[in-house]
């Protein structure tokens, strides 16, 4: 050939080498280039790059993560009063509404004497009364529970034997709306938790079930492991709920808007029940997830911890 080009190493020396040939008289030309330094250097400034990079990377994240810390903060603080704002309001709401209902009950003693208009007055009231009453109730519960999440202690608790009581105390409500309960509940189902708690959570997922499930419908509770995790499941059948209503349906005083038949149920709800399950929920770092298809069922899935 007559231009040859290469690179050699020689005793942990780098050379880079040229051979050409003179057109004229034949001879050959040899360049040879020693680069060991340059080589070196190179090795020496990527190694540098790649170690400032990754120290910078460090870096940001650990900014990105305090900033982000410090500009929650001020979110966080006003959940937080929020929270007390609704303990505290219960609370001073609570001797009023007591008062009111004294007297009323005193009116009430005399109520032979009122006209027939004056009576529905009364009674006006003291429906009023008796909702504001609840509402107060659930407001109370809600921070009870906000509180209680903190304070108290878990112990290991049977699932199934908490889930099996519940069931058998709402049969009863579920009856009176003709509406049938089947327990699907696996033995000896344990988690670690509260008991009160645990009760009060499935307490409200069957009670909104029975609510929201059609008349001659089927509430179904279940107890199972999947995938190596206690799971409690409630699924009644029903109108269904859109997926609208289900990104939102764990907020504080979020109602779904129902149909003409659970127009009646709406009136008596104050949004607050599914707040307080999500919140016993939170509390046992469990999740919860809601499945339905409308005009056939509704699904609500907690998935405990080993």
């Amino acid at each position: 050939k007559s231009d040859v080009n290469g690179r050699i190493v020689i005793n942990g020396n780098h050379m880079a080498y040229s051979v050409s040939k003179n057109k004229i008289d034949g001879s050959y030309t040899a360049y040879i280039y020693d680069h060991t330094r340059e080589s070196r250097s190179l090795i020496e400034l990527a190694a540098t790059i790649f170690v400032i990079g990754t120290l910078g990377l460090i870096g940001i994240v650990i900014l990105s993560f305090r900033f982000a810390e410090k500009n929650v903060q001020p979110i966080e603080n006003s959940f937080n009063k929020q929270k007390e704002l609704v303990g505290n309001a219960s609370h001073e709401l609570k001797t009023p509404l007591t008062i009111i209902s004294t007297n009323l009950s005193i009116l009430n003693e005399n109520i032979d004497s009122f006209s027939p208009e004056n009576k529905k007055w009364v009674d006006g009231i003291a429906a009023q009364v008796k909702r504001l009453n609840n509402l107060v109730v659930e407001m109370l519960e809600l921070a009870k529970m906000d509180e209680m999440q903190q304070s108290a202690i878990s112990t290991q608790i049977s699932l199934t034997e908490i889930a099996e009581r519940v069931a058998l105390e709402t049969e009863v409500l579920a009856f009176e709306n003709n509406i049938s309960i089947v327990s699907k509940i696996s033995p000896n189902i344990k988690i670690t938790g509260i008991e009160a708690n645990i009760e009060k959570l499935i307490y409200i997922l069957v009670d909104n079930a029975i609510k929201y499930t059609n008349v001659g419908g089927l509430v179904t509770i279940v107890v199972a492991t999947e995938k190596k995790r206690p799971v409690l499941k409630v699924i009644n059948s029903g109108e269904g709920i859109s997926q609208n209503d289900i990104d939102r349906l764990f907020d504080r005083f979020y109602r779904v808007n129902a149909s003409h038949n659970n127009q009646q149920v709406i009136g008596k709800s104050f949004g607050l029940g599914l707040a307080i399950a999500k919140s016993i929920v939170d509390g046992h770092n469990a999740t919860i997830s809601v499945d339905s298809e409308k005009g056939k069922f509704t699904e609500f899935t907690v998935a405990f911890k080993n």
